[in-house]
């Protein structure tokens, strides 16, 4: 059975067999363009880490999920006011819509509900109107407030506004 020979105390660290000393380090001055190492405990020099630590991965899922939040309050919103936008030109490009009275038009526009799936609990019969326009024609328009609440008393507060010219009947 062979022993390790015995190694002093203070030989230990540099000294292990099998592993090469490292080279001294040069203090180099400030402004030579050679960039020193940082040293930390334990003589080893620092690596260049990359990645994004643990709180600024919480800060910017804290982020992500404040605009997701507020997206998934906003985007239904936006998805019924197009739906209504959709119908509303569907309503005025009918054969003689410009000859139909607000309350049929109304009629018309709840009949779309069924087909185009929008809610139809912000959109009164006095928010429907028929506009006579400067050249003879008449427009639909449609203008409502939609109130989201957001988060314990902050609501947001949506104003949706559109006008489409109604199809006036053609003498056939």
């Amino acid at each position: 059975m062979r022993r390790a020979p015995h190694r002093p105390p203070s030989c230990i660290k540099l000294c292990w067999p099998g592993r090469t000393p490292r080279p001294a380090r040069v203090p180099v001055p400030p402004g030579s363009g050679v960039e020193s190492q940082q040293q930390v405990k334990g003589g080893d020099s620092m690596k260049r880490q990359s990645g994004i630590t643990l709180i600024g991965f919480i800060i910017v899922l804290a982020v992500a999920a404040f605009f997701i939040y507020t997206a998934m309050k906003l985007v239904p919103a936006y998805i019924d006011y197009f739906n209504v936008a959709k119908a509303m030109n569907t309503v005025a490009s009918q054969t003689a819509a410009s000859a139909m009275s607000p309350e049929e038009i109304r009629r018309q526009l709840d009949t779309q509900q069924l087909s185009q799936y929008f809610a139809d609990e912000d959109i009164a019969a006095g928010n429907v109107h028929v506009q006579r326009t400067p050249n003879g024609g008449s427009s639909l328009k449609l203008s409502y407030d939609k109130r989201i609440p957001w988060i314990y008393n902050i609501d947001f507060l949506l104003h949706f506004e559109k006008s489409v010219p109604l199809q006036s009947a053609t003498p056939g």
